[in-house]
């Protein structure tokens, strides 16, 4: 089909072309041939066949154009989509790049702040070894309840209270607890103070007179109160230098 419309356009051509070169001549011979051998091919036919053919053609042109403009579309979508990629890798790596930092940081911190475990001599008796870590394991639990408790911290840095440490440390002696005992000496000993009661302050006599508990408490309660008050005070005393007589 498409060799014949071709030969038509062809012969359409070329007989339009001899009418036209002729056409000044009217009784030439040529000329007449020419005419009518145009005339012959301007059928209907022919012309709905060349009209039918030029559809096609429109639309199949038309249809490469979409199909051009649908490829153009497509490899921009494609050249967008490769460039956002690449915004994205780079974006990842950036982000690569600050948790690489973070994590340095983090290590760079921990190995400052991570203290090296108590060194103990290795010559130091294996059962020696285990009650040194299990007793400091225990005096730290004690420690870490009385923080929460009472709302201690560092408190035991301060200067300036060694009497007061003194006597709490004779009071837990009393108390009869070695965990409370080895805190205060443990505190003591940071600070550089003796655990023996201050010998540089002159005895002194305090006269106290006690309230009668019988008025408050029946007896033997009562008794038993006196004699606690009496065993608190000689320790707070003792611990302060003082010598207290009760009444």
């Amino acid at each position: 089909m498409t060799t014949d419309i071709t030969k038509l356009a062809q012969s359409l051509k070329a007989a339009a072309t001899d009418v036209k070169e002729t056409a000044h001549i009217a009784r030439y011979v040529k000329a007449t041939i020419a005419r009518q051998t145009f005339k012959e091919l301007m059928t209907p036919e022919n012309i709905l066949a060349l009209v039918e053919a030029l559809e096609k053609s429109q639309a199949t042109e038309a249809h490469c154009n979409r199909g051009w403009s649908e490829a153009h579309e497509q490899e921009a979508r494609a050249e967008a989509a490769e460039k956002r990629i690449a915004e994205l890798d780079a974006e990842l790596e950036r982000e690569r790049e600050k948790s690489r930092r973070v994590m340095f940081r983090i290590a760079e911190l921990e190995s400052r702040t991570v203290k090296p475990a108590p060194v103990i001599p290795s010559e130091l008796h294996p059962d020696t070894q285990k009650l040194v870590t299990d007793f400091c394991t225990a005096l730290a639990e004690k420690l870490y309840k009385a923080q929460l408790k009472y709302g201690y911290d560092a408190d035991w840095k301060q200067d300036g209270w060694p009497s007061q440490c003194q006597t709490h440390f004779h009071q837990h002696i009393a108390k009869g607890d070695p965990r409370d005992v080895a805190a205060y000496c443990a505190f003591m000993w940071w600070h550089g103070w003796s655990t023996k009661p201050a010998e540089c302050l002159e005895p002194r006599t305090v006269t106290v007179k006690l309230p009668d508990y019988r008025n408050t408490y029946k007896s033997p309660l009562a008794d038993e109160v006196e004699h606690q008050v009496r065993l608190a005070l000689e320790l707070l005393s003792s611990a302060a230098g003082i010598k207290v007589e009760a009444e």
